[in-house]
């Protein structure tokens, strides 16, 4: 099987978001992916980001975009104290599908309290003030759209017309590595979110290293192999000082089941040019 020719975002658009929710974001204890344990670190890395680096910007108009956020919602949880607006935006119309009915009370919506409770309970410290997180983050989604970052224009990677206003934060996570089929792509892509990010605005990301296959829907699909020098250095060469990082290494046990990840890194770039 040529798994280049299976990495196409067209794919995605007969993604079961659904089971994908239920099969990674369902578990006895809530927020643990019982196949490799890392989404405590996901939900980790999010939290320190805020609480580390929200003075850096006006939270009163401060604008974040999720990019290719799939149908999930966790890297918002932690941010949605910091922003007045929030754009979210996938390639999958199925993705977004998700997320418009979580937005909208939807009876069908995927149940994200376990992630409210252990992020504004545990993580923030902020007992019984889980219910009204979620009402702040319904009200502050004020855009869901598709995108495609393959556009070579930055204005046209999301598909609401010209891209004039910068955005505060860019969220960017397991996206650009599932797209992009070698390492020069990844940088390019990377260059044009930089001119989405206003003049020290951030870009963070979650990557999967050193994958160089997954499963979608039964289907072993393409992923460029990243190593962790590939990103920083990517990073730094689109316009981004790397102000923060982390890694966790996934057990041998836990690899080969949906992909051969060998670690997933967090990477927090600052956008260092005024372009």
């Amino acid at each position: 099987m040529d798994l280049h020719a299976s990495h196409q975002p067209e794919n995605y658009q007969h993604f079961n978001a659904k089971t994908y929710l239920q099969r990674r974001f369902i578990a006895p204890n809530g927020i643990i992916d019982e196949e490799r344990g890392v989404q405590p670190f996901y939900l980790q890395c999010y939290h320190h980001f805020y609480q580390t680096f929200h003075s850096s910007w006006d939270p009163t108009k401060a604008r974040l975009l999720e990019l290719g956020g799939g149908p999930v919602i966790y890297p918002l949880i932690s941010a949605a104290p910091y922003f007045a607006d929030i754009t979210f935006a996938d390639f999958s119309k199925p993705n977004l599908k998700q997320v418009e009915l979580w937005v909208n009370k939807d009876a069908e919506a995927h149940d994200w309290t376990p992630y409210f409770n252990h992020i504004v309970g545990s993580l923030e410290g902020k007992v019984g003030e889980s219910q009204s997180r979620v009402t702040s983050l319904r009200s502050k989604i004020k855009t869901i759209v598709t995108c495609d970052i393959r556009k070579e224009d930055p204005n046209g990677i999301l598909d609401i017309g010209d891209r004039s206003e910068w955005f505060d934060v860019i969220s960017f996570n397991f996206c650009c590595e599932a797209v992009c089929t070698t390492i020069e792509s990844y940088q390019e892509t990377l260059l044009r979110l930089c001119k989405l990010v206003r003049p020290q605005g951030y870009l963070t990301s979650l990557i999967s290293l050193e994958e160089s296959w997954y499963v979608n829907g039964g289907e072993k699909m393409f992923h460029l192999g990243l190593t962790f020098e590939n990103v920083t250095s990517s990073f730094k060469q689109a316009g981004f000082s790397v102000e923060f990082s982390d890694v966790f290494p996934i057990p041998n046990e836990a690899q080969n089941i949906l992909n051969d990840c060998k670690a997933i890194a967090f990477v927090v770039g600052r956008k260092t040019n005024s372009k």
